[in-house]
Formats: C-alpha cells, structure tokens, sequence
C-alpha cells in the first residue's frame, strides 16, 4: 500500500529538482535499528533519508528500501537519498570507488544528493577518530581535487546533485571559486542554540540550500562529544512553553522551527512511533513571536565541536572560522 502524503514542502535544488525539507536520520542508528526506522520512515510517508559511508549502516538501509519499493510503498523516484564521502575515503584516487560501494550498499543506480562529509581528511583506511598522525586537516587544493571526482560522477549519471557538510562560509567561497558545479546543498549542525543564521543567509545568496544535523539536540550522541554545560533543547524552558500552548512536542517544535526557516531538517529516531510523532507538522504554524523567542537562545553552542579533526596543538574552535563570511564570491 502507498504510503500517505504528510503535505510537507520541498525545495529547489540548483540542479532544478526538488529536495524535501524534512526528512529521517540515520546517524547513530545501529544495523538492526536502522532496518526498522527507514521501514517505519517511508511507511509513514517521509520521502526523505540522511544517511552516510561513516554510519556504516547503508546495506541496511539499502535493504529497507529495497524491500519498501517491492511491496508498493514508494518508489525509488520518490525517495531522496543522501549519502557522504567518509574522511578516509576523500582522496582523489579513491572517491569514485567509495560512490560506487555506496550505490552498492544502498541497491540503487543513482544517489540523489552526494555530499564530502567533512573538509578535513584522514588518512586512507585510518580508524576514527583518527590517531594524530593520521589527520590530514583541510586543504582547499586537496578539497577541490575531491570535487573535481564528484562533478565526474554527476557527469556519469551516478548523482544527481553534489553539496557539502561542515563546510564554513570560508571554506566555500574557496571552493565557488574554482569548482564548476556549485554546491546544492551544505549540512551543519542547527538547533535553537547553534542556529548558524548568518551561513544560512550566507549561502542561500549563493544559491546553497541548509540542511540541519542535529536538530533536536541529538541527545544520544556519543560521550566523546558530551560537554559540561551543554544545553539540552528538547527540555529548554522556551521551547517546552511553545509546545504546551499548540499541544505539540518539543520534538516538533524544534523541527518546525527549522522548516518554517526553510532548512532541511533530518530528525533521527529508531523509534518507529517517534518517527510517526516527528511528522506530524502540517497541521500548526509558529507565530512570529516564537519563531523570535526560539531564535534568541543562539548562543553559537556546538555540540559536535569537531575536536577529533584537530592537528597537534590545534584549538577545536579554529576548525569552524566563526564570523569569517567573505563577500567577494557570488
């Protein structure tokens, strides 16, 4: 049976086709989980799944499409699949061999958004995180030799449509300079307290659709990237306050707020009734005054700091170029 239509918008790509705004999450997710929660995502209508080489569970969520797709739930020109380049695998010699181990993991003949997952590299097979003397760091030379293998790879027909991730205003403007297929679409870190407004801005003028990771606060987040003093949205008291005036979760709060943005928001759940709650967002709207509200707790307070990225010596805060926004690449 067809699965129903949750009445959510979507997005123009650069490339002309359309990229729904919301979405399910698979980071975190373990191989058994995952299986169930894009069964339980596309059954309920999402049209939608964030996945990645580094969550090493694409078989899995190969599998659960594949098996969506033969009992008539969706089909595969519905889906918007996003997959990444894993840091180990963003060498120029090795990236189309990792498009196409994604493309075999996933049982499909096209991905529809491929992104670099991080700018920074680590050396081919390394573990992660990776030993110091394993981190490479960023290289805008290094970097758009990489993006030159994806732009080969859209020519091939293998994806539709190429983007980054982690990626900062800086580090773009180095990449609009010298590539010749635009980035669709950057993925960051974005909740109430890191709501990154000024690189959205920053990239929509540009052309770049946001995607928001994170953006429940990803409570189940390893312990290497816990923090003391790290803020919790989904129990903020200003979010808690909005949720109980609509009769909504906190959950749906926050993923409204990025929508109404216009963010591509990827919430992950492995909870199959979640996942249902999750999408329930057509039927309410936040007014003005708590789209303002929810938009002051920005206290530019990452959670994933990306401290497993840094070189010797190397302050985590250096990785992120904070307030740098250059101006002079359209």
């Amino acid at each position: 049976m067809p699965a129903p239509n949750l009445g959510l918008p979507s997005v123009k790509l650069s490339n002309g086709r359309d990229m729904p705004l919301f979405g399910l999450g698979t980071w975190q997710s373990g191989k058994d989980e995952v299986r169930v929660a894009v069964t339980a995502a596309l059954e309920a209508g999402y049209k939608a799944i964030d996945g990645a080489a580094g969550y090493g569970n694409e078989t899995e969520v190969g599998a659960a499409l594949t098996d969506c797709i033969a009992r008539g739930v969706c089909t595969r020109e519905e889906v918007f699949l996003t997959s990444k380049l894993w840091a180990a695998s963003a060498w120029p010699d090795t990236a189309m061999a990792a498009i196409d181990k994604t493309l075999a993991d996933l049982n499909v003949t096209y991905i529809d958004l491929f992104l670099v997952h991080w700018p920074y590299v680590i050396a081919k097979g390394s573990p992660f995180p990776a030993p110091e003397d394993q981190r490479k760091g960023y290289d805008p030379e290094h970097y758009l030799a990489v993006w030159r293998v994806l732009e080969q790879a859209v020519d091939a027909g293998k994806i539709r449509a190429i983007g980054t991730s982690n990626m900062s205003a800086l580090k773009l403007s180095q990449l609009l300079k010298g590539c010749r297929i635009r980035p669709a679409v950057n993925q960051v870190e974005s909740h109430p307290f890191c709501a990154q407004t000024r690189l959205i801005e920053w990239c929509a003028k540009r052309g770049i659709v946001t995607t928001a990771f994170s953006p429940l606060g990803s409570p189940a987040r390893p312990a290497r990237l816990v923090s003391e003093g790290d803020p919790t949205p989904l129990f903020q008291e200003t979010v808690l306050a909005i949720a109980a005036r609509l009769g909504k979760s906190a959950a749906q709060v926050l993923i409204k707020w990025q929508l109404q943005r216009g963010v591509v928001v990827i919430p992950k759940s492995v909870t199959p009734a979640r996942i249902v709650d999750n999408a329930k967002l057509a039927d309410f709207e936040l007014t003005a005054d708590d789209m303002a509200a929810i938009g002051k707790l920005d206290a530019n307070h990452r959670l994933n700091k990306g401290g497993s990225w840094t070189l010797a010596g190397q302050p985590w805060q250096e990785l992120w170029d904070d307030g740098v926004f250059p101006e002079d690449v359209a």
